[in-house]
């Protein structure tokens, strides 16, 4: 599919489909929640099996570049602020 936002767009979907499949790898594997497992080619791309098709396809991409942003925002400032 062809990304209105290009390769930083892309960038920032495999960013931050990675820090949530972290996240939600860690909170599964400490025991604190019991959703479901999914791959980390889910976590960037949205389910095979989605539930809610709206979310599963726009909600993802959505998060992952929020996510994204976010953890590029917090290194670029650990990056200033450490020159």
């Amino acid at each position: 599919m062809l990304d209105p936002f290009g390769i930083g767009g892309i960038i920032l979907q495999w960013i931050g489909g990675t820090v949530r499949f972290g996240y939600g790898t860690a909170t599964r594997w400490l025991g604190l929640t019991k959703r479901r497992s999914f791959t980390h080619r889910e976590y960037v791309h949205g389910p095979d099996e989605p539930d809610d098709v709206v979310f599963d396809t726009i909600g993802h991409r959505f998060n992952n570049r929020l996510f994204g942003l976010l953890v590029l925002g917090l290194f670029l400032s650990t990056a200033v602020r450490g020159c």
